[in-house]
């Protein structure tokens, strides 16, 4: 990885997404990369009053604030973008258009994990939701959306990876990730 890049991970709740994008992050800095978490950047969005939830503004908005990063030399790392927002609506029946102006990945990885380990992290980090404590089986949404990101990730990303996390730490997972990340010319 010689440029600045937009990388993105995916999965479902408990596959160690968000522990990854900020691990990630810190990896490449130790290796004298300009990254950054997105979780460390704070801005103010306004949804548009045209879409109810504001998803699709929030993410042209973000691709902006991404961009600026970009361009002055800064990597982004984070957790869910624009194929999340696809995959939620799915599943709820619908289907959105994506507007001009929402940045593509550089790269992207999906997460996935056994149902049983990724229910143990998820009772781990405490405050499970009723959805995040939904196995992973036929017709759930756990399910319609792991799905969803294996078959679809390379139509919203430059380069998307699959990385089965059940033993892995996360530490592991982060390294997997920067490794992939670092062998990219």
């Amino acid at each position: 990885m010689s440029n600045p890049s937009f990388i993105t991970i995916h999965g479902i709740d408990g596959t160690g997404k968000t522990s990854a994008a900020r691990n990630v992050a810190h990896i490449l800095t130790n290796h004298n990369m300009a990254a950054i978490n997105y979780d460390d950047i704070t801005d103010e969005i306004i949804p548009s009053p045209l879409e109810p939830d504001g998803a699709l503004a929030k993410k042209i908005s973000q691709s902006a604030l991404i961009a600026s990063y970009l361009a002055d030399g800064t990597s982004i790392v984070r957790d869910r973008w624009l194929i999340d927002v696809h995959a939620d609506r799915g599943f709820k029946g619908t289907s959105v258009a994506t507007p001009q102006g929402i940045i593509t990945p550089d790269y992207s990885f999906v997460l996935t994990c056994d149902d049983s380990v990724r229910m143990q992290r998820v009772l781990e980090r405490g405050n499970p939701t009723e959805e995040d404590l939904i196995p992973n089986r036929e017709g759930t949404r756990a399910h319609y959306f792991e799905q969803y990101l294996l078959r679809r990730i390379g139509e919203f990303a430059r380069l998307a990876i699959t990385i089965d996390t059940t033993e892995l730490s996360q530490d592991e997972v982060a390294e997997t990730i920067t490794n992939h990340l670092l062998l990219v010319p």
